[in-house]
């Protein structure tokens, strides 16, 4: 028996055409979300590396004498050649003085020289000295102290109760561990061959995971934090782990003043100029309002040696930094809530000080055909076993908090 046909009256149009007979326009090419965050990676990567054979390993900083500190009491007032007894308490800096060391204090402008060496340099706080500059007023609790050098009389030795008048710094050993990422890609037998648009199903497969190993590599390299776990884990420590307290501050409204102030502050020590200020696209936007009307941010033309797209910010103390922005530093990604959490991060990181430790030189290695013997199906792996070494902790800063 016939059918009952569906009547078109009039023309046909692409409406009437039959949903089984329609060709559908799909693009041979998939749009991948969120391909961007892999920045810190990309630049750690380009920097020097070393292969090494242990999953701990090692390096050393270290410093010259400070050449200032603070007092831990108040002091009279002094005239010249009167000898005081100074507290030198103030902070930790008090061991780094001996005999002979000339002393300025700016706020008053007494002058001391250490006229005896302190008989404990590891722990002493008081220390006996004579006033080559006498001033009326007195030097308050937690006055700031400068050496300026140091004197000695004529025909002098160097040698003081049987012991060499000589202070120096000891190595300090820092560590960190390599930790092993993995990120498996599999797929059944039947998926492997079916054909669809977007191409070779395994492929496109294998790319998406790359972009999560990418990212969780580069969120690792900021964030993680060092140490060891049970069956032989390890985890390596980020740059925020290695950024000292006295090194991080919250800035809620960031202004040009206070951003030139961190970068004067924290260009002091390492590379200086050559330093690299990672930021949310939040802060990178607020840093160009910022310098709109000064014209203080140029981009380096080709310059573009770490991998990644910089700007430069020339401070108003001379110093320019490169800013490179870092998607993976956000708060809820497509939110258009008050920034918050990683939104309101800048972290500047010295590259002359900084480098990939790479375990037997293991780093995007794509393992293929790991999959059992009676599996219907195929299983790839990445791997990577890959930790950071910051030469000097002191060489990095960073900006939280920034809302506007």
């Amino acid at each position: 028996m016939a059918g009952t046909p569906t009547s078109i009256l009039d023309a046909r149009e692409t409406g009437d055409v039959s949903a089984i007979d329609e060709v559908v326009s799909v693009a041979d090419k998939l749009s991948m979300l969120e391909n961007d965050k892999n920045a810190l990676m990309v630049f750690a990567n380009s920097l020097p590396s070393e292969d090494v054979t242990n999953n701990l390993f090692y390096w050393q900083k270290d410093e010259i004498l400070p050449k200032s500190g603070t007092t831990g009491a108040s002091a009279a007032s002094a005239a010249s050649g009167a000898t005081a007894a100074l507290n030198l308490a103030g902070d930790s800096t008090s061991v780094y003085v001996t005999l002979g060391d000339v002393l300025k204090f700016p706020a008053t402008g007494h002058i001391y020289r250490v006229s005896a060496a302190p008989a404990n340099a590891t722990a002493a706080a008081t220390i006996s000295a004579t006033c080559l500059s006498g001033v009326t007023s007195t030097i308050a609790s937690g006055a700031q102290w400068v050496r300026i050098g140091n004197t000695f009389e004529e025909n002098s030795r160097l040698i003081e109760s049987g012991a060499l008048i000589s202070l120096t710094t000891q190595e300090t050993q820092l560590s960190n561990y390599t930790l092993t990422f993995r990120k498996a890609v599999g797929m059944s037998r039947r998926e492997q061959h079916m054909k669809k648009y977007s191409g070779d199903a395994r492929n496109r497969q294998r790319l998406k995971k790359l972009l999560e190993h990418c990212e969780e590599i580069n969120n690792t390299l900021w964030h993680g934090v060092s140490g060891t776990e049970a069956n032989g884990r390890t985890r390596t420590g980020g740059i925020l782990s290695y950024v000292p307290a006295g090194n991080t501050e919250a800035i809620s409204t960031l202004t040009e003043d206070e951003l030139d102030d961190f970068i004067r502050a924290n260009t002091r020590y390492g590379s200086g100029k050559d330093k690299v200020l990672f930021a949310s696209r939040f802060v990178s936007q607020t840093i160009s309002q910022l310098a709109r009307d000064s014209q203080r941010i140029t981009t380096p033309g080709s310059e573009n040696k770490w991998g990644v797209q910089v700007t430069e910010y020339l401070a108003g103390v001379g110093v320019g930094v490169k800013i490179v922005t870092d998607h993976a530093l956000e708060g809820i990604p497509g939110s258009t809530a008050a920034p918050s959490g990683w939104d309101g991060y800048a972290v500047l990181v010295d590259p002359a000080d900084m480098g990939l430790k790479k375990f037997a030189g293991c780093f995007m290695e794509l393992e293929v055909d790991i999959q059992e013997n009676d599996r219907d199906g195929v299983m790839d792996a990445y791997k990577s076993d890959i930790g950071l070494a910051i030469g000097h902790d002191e060489h990095q800063a960073a900006i939280t908090s920034v809302t506007g």
